[in-house]
């Protein structure tokens, strides 16, 4: 994975920020963090990154609208998006639909080995 790949991570938990960039941070990517959802689709508008991982559940803006928002920009379609959230079993069967349409989801908790795998697949020419 060459060094110049940026991902951009949205999270409305500051914590998680910090742990994502922690467990990228000796893999060759650039982690920027945005906290909410404001900022986080401000962010990608400008940063224009490779990877974007989204929480789903922001109190301003949720992952799915900025997913819609990143498919809509022409200069951002070709991004590959990684859902990160909280919500497992209980929402899953509703989420199928759009859950086919992101490139991985990782439910959280989910282990350091897990997030690297997915976002080196993600940056990957085949991914």
């Amino acid at each position: 994975m060459k060094a110049t790949k940026t991902v951009v991570c949205v999270e409305d938990d500051e914590g998680m920020l910090q742990l994502v960039d922690l467990v990228l941070r000796d893999t060759g990517v650039k982690v920027v963090p945005a906290l909410g959802g404001r900022a986080g689709l401000d962010t990608i508008r400008t940063v224009r990154p490779d990877l974007v991982m989204l929480d789903l559940f922001m109190p301003d803006i949720n992952g799915w609208e900025i997913y819609e928002e990143i498919r809509r920009d022409r200069e951002l379609l070709g991004t590959k998006v990684l859902v990160l959230s909280a919500y497992q079993e209980e929402i899953a069967s509703a989420l199928v639909p759009h859950l086919s349409e992101v490139d991985d989801y990782l439910c959280k908790p989910f282990s350091v080995a897990r997030l690297r795998r997915a976002v080196e697949e993600a940056l990957s020419p085949n991914g």
